[in-house]
């Protein structure tokens, strides 16, 4: 399946640069997806200490909400169903791995990548 650049999907979430943190969308389904994230020096998400463990949490929301609104627009509906808002109202059994300590070994260039599933849709 070909990778989706987020800008393809801006229209769906309310984030703007240099907000949107997350570059690109793989494979979706009704339960989740991947995305992918290349790391910036100058990306909000870093500190003098190196990634901020906060951060993750954002990472999450915006995989969700684009592999959301790439799930929507691979489904072949029509633009005007397209145009769904999704927000994530909760996160739980959340594994962050090595990237998520403070002063990790997470440094620009790096590349994320953002695994949901089992998304309960409310």
């Amino acid at each position: 399946m070909r990778l989706i650049k987020t800008s393809e999907l801006q229209d769906s979430l309310p984030h703007r640069a240099p907000m949107v943190w997350v570059d690109e969308v793989g494979e979706t389904s009704e339960l989740g997806g991947e995305s992918f994230v290349t790391l910036k020096g100058e990306g909000l998400y870093f500190s003098e200490a190196g990634l901020r463990p906060s951060s993750l949490i954002e990472f999450l929301a915006q995989g969700f909400g684009f592999q959301a609104a790439a799930h929507i627009m691979r489904s072949g509906l029509p633009p005007a169903a397209q145009k769904q808002k999704a927000f994530l109202v909760s996160v739980t059994q959340a594994n962050f791995h090595e990237v998520g300590t403070e002063g990790s070994h997470a440094k620009p260039g790096d590349r994320l990548h953002i695994v949901i599933n089992n998304v309960k849709h409310v």
